[in-house]
C-alpha cells in the first residue's frame, strides 16, 4: 500500500504529463498558440508561485507559465510560443538560483555646526553644511569613503559618526536595533549649600534598521531600507534651564530624529549618499548624512568596479 505522500506526489505527476499532452491544466489560453512548446521543470531554489507570479504577466502575450497544485515538489509548468521558449527558459534558470548573501553597511554623521565667521551675514543660520560634507566624499569604493569619513571625524568636522551594519538574505528582511537609555539634565536647583543639584531623566535614543536586498545579474544590488535615528544634542546657545556651581548656564537637551525610507540601487562594493533624508531638528543646527554600501558575500559574485 502505498503511503499518502507518494500517493500525492504521483497524482501532481500525472497532473503534469496531463499539461504536456492535453496542453495545460485548464482551458488553453488564446493568446498562446496552439503550436506552443511545452516543459515541466523543478525547481532547485525558488517557489513555483512565485516565479510563475514574476514570468506569467511578463510573458503574458506569448506563454502560459503557473505552478505545478498538490506538488511536494516546486514544479513549474510552462506553455510558450515557439518564438519565446527559449527566451522563457533562460529566464527561469537565470532566477532559479540560491539567495545570495548581501552585507549592507550604514554610515550615519553628522556636520559639525559652522563657526561664527562662515555664518550669514544676518547671523541667524549658519551657512549650508554642504561646504563641510561635499557629496563627492561620500560616493565611491567603501573603503576609501569610510576613511574619508574618518579623516573628518578626525579634523572635528563631524560631531558623530555611527557605523551599523547587517547581514541580509535575498528574499528576507533584516533588522537590527542599537540604542542605549542617554541620561540628560532636566533642571537645576541651587541647594544650601551653593552646590547645584541636577534633575536626571532617560530616554532611548539610538539607531532602528529594516533593509531587504536584491543582486541583480550585473552585480548591482537594489536595497529597500527603512531607517530611523534619534539622537541626543546640547546646544551651547539653547534654553537655559539653569546654572552650575561656577554659575555658568546649563542648556536644555534637544531630541531629533532622522528618517530615511525607500529604495536605493548600489553597486556591489561601493558607496551612496541617501538623498532626502528627513529630521526633525527644528534648530537645522547638525545635518545628519546617511551613506549607504554594498557588498555580496558569495563567493560567486563579481568583484566591486
Amino acid at each position: 500500500m502505498l503511503e499518502i505522500p507518494y500517493i500525492r506526489k504521483a497524482a501532481a505527476w500525472a497532473l503534469a504529463l496531463g499539461f504536456l499532452v492535453a496542453g495545460g491544466v485548464r482551458a488553453a489560453d488564446p493568446a498562446v498558440p496552439t503550436d506552443a512548446k511545452r516543459a515541466v521543470v523543478v525547481l532547485k531554489h525558488r517557489q513555483a508561485k512565485d516565479l510563475a507570479a514574476v514570468l506569467g504577466p511578463y510573458f503574458k502575450d506569448a506563454a502560459l507559465i503557473q505552478g505545478l497544485p498538490g506538488s511536494p515538489d516546486e514544479v513549474l509548468l510552462i506553455r510558450a510560443s515557439p518564438s519565446v521558449y527559449d527566451e522563457v527558459m533562460a529566464a527561469v534558470d537565470k532566477l532559479d538560483r540560491a539567495p545570495k548573501t548581501v552585507s549592507v553597511e550604514l554610515f550615519i554623521a553628522q556636520a559639525a555646526p559652522p563657526a561664527d565667521a562662515d555664518k550669514k551675514p544676518d547671523g541667524e543660520k549658519p551657512a549650508p553644511a554642504e561646504a563641510v560634507v561635499k557629496e563627492s566624499d561620500l560616493t565611491g569604493p567603501t573603503a576609501e569613503v569610510a576613511a574619508r569619513l574618518e579623516e573628518m571625524r578626525s579634523k572635528g568636522l563631524l560631531t558623530d559618526l555611527k557605523r551599523v551594519h547587517l547581514t541580509v538574505t535575498e528574499g528576507r528582511t533584516s533588522s537590527i536595533l542599537a540604542g542605549e537609555n542617554k541620561p540628560y539634565t532636566t533642571g537645576v536647583m541651587r541647594v544650601a549649600t551653593g552646590a547645584a543639584a541636577r534633575s536626571i531623566s532617560y530616554r532611548n535614543v539610538g539607531t532602528e534598521v529594516q533593509a531587504s536586498a536584491i543582486v541583480s545579474p550585473d552585480g548591482a544590488v537594489s536595497v529597500d531600507l527603512h531607517l530611523q535615528d534619534m539622537t541626543a544634542d546640547t546646544p551651547p546657545d539653547g534654553v537655559p534651564i539653569g546654572a552650575d556651581e561656577k554659575n555658568n548656564p546649563v542648556f536644555a537637551t534637544d531630541f531629533f530624529v532622522t528618517h530615511w525610507e525607500g529604495k536605493i540601487s548600489i553597486p556591489a562594493g561601493q558607496a551612496r549618499p541617501l538623498e532626502s533624508v528627513h529630521s526633525t531638528d527644528k534648530n537645522d543646527r547638525l545635518r545628519t548624512f546617511i551613506v549607504a554600501a554594498v557588498q555580496v558575500l558569495d563567493a560567486d559574485a563579481k568583484p566591486p568596479k
